[in-house]
């Protein structure tokens, strides 16, 4: 029986390969976000900056469901999420069609909606008067339905990477250690090379040459949206913790699709 988990947030949000800082290296501001505070990162940003679940959140896009499904999902203490829909067309530019749509969605998400047409008594203060039209920028809206060309691109041939790290001692054949000590050390190493990873549990098994049965505790890894660089790089550090003669790496190409819903 398999126990899927995943760890380090979604592989294709925040993806950094791991460097290794170089004497005569600096490092320079750039225009570049290190970190895509959406979705996924945001449960990141807030569980390392807080440290504990929070109990309220407040969003306005899809772009913070994840943030909200952390907050209510699984909270000890008593929460609620937030989420206001643009419904308001004769203050401000919402589209009431649209909010209809995402309001309903995101109340059986379990979401506490509010309207800016019914909800806000004031939007921009009594002397602001609506004029022209605003066209929302295509690229940076959340929720919007992609066009065919751009969701073509979405869907690309990618390479799998699968890695089956044995953890029984190259030399004795002994467990180096407890299952669980072996999952928390694997994260704790993937989690420095990737951005995101899939890690389940199996269980392995040969015939030596005398005829001697072995059984082995094994982590499947899947990866995906990386280089065989950074595969490399992840599994000599495996190998040097797990002390194994090797690591089996499969690459297999794939079909990836960012599948958005109907």
């Amino acid at each position: 029986m398999h126990n899927t988990q995943a760890a380090g947030g979604y592989p294709h949000e925040n993806h950094h390969d791991a460097h290794t800082f170089s004497i005569g290296e600096d490092v320079r501001r750039t225009d570049q976000l290190l970190i895509k505070n959406l979705k996924t990162n945001k449960v990141l940003q807030i569980a390392q900056e807080i440290g504990q679940r929070p109990v309220l959140s407040f969003g306005n896009s899809s772009g913070d469901t994840s943030m909200h499904n952390y907050v209510i999902g699984n909270n000890p203490y008593r929460s609620a999420a937030f989420m206001l829909v643009a419904d308001d067309n004769v203050r401000d530019y919402g589209d009431p069609e649209k909010a209809a749509g995402l309001k309903e969605k995101w109340e059986a998400a379990g979401y506490q909606v509010i309207s800016m047409a019914n909800d806000w008594k004031t939007i921009y203060g009594e002397d602001v008067v609506k004029t022209g039209e605003f066209h929302w920028l295509e690229e940076l809206a959340e929720d919007r339905i992609p066009s065919d060309a751009e969701q073509a691109e979405q869907t690309q041939e990618d390479i799998q990477y699968v890695m089956y790290l044995g953890t029984n001692d190259k030399g004795t054949n002994k467990p180096v250690f407890t299952q669980e000590e072996a999952k928390e050390k694997a994260r704790e190493i993937l989690i420095r090379h990737f951005g995101g990873y899939t890690l389940q549990e199996a269980n392995g098994g040969w015939v030596d040459d005398d005829g001697t049965v072995y059984q082995e505790y094994t982590l499947v890894i899947y990866l995906s949206d990386t280089t065989e660089e950074a595969v490399h790089a992840a599994a000599d550090e495996l190998i040097q913790v797990f002390n194994q003669s090797s690591v089996l790496i499969q690459a297999m190409p794939t079909r990836t699709e960012f599948y958005l819903g109907n």
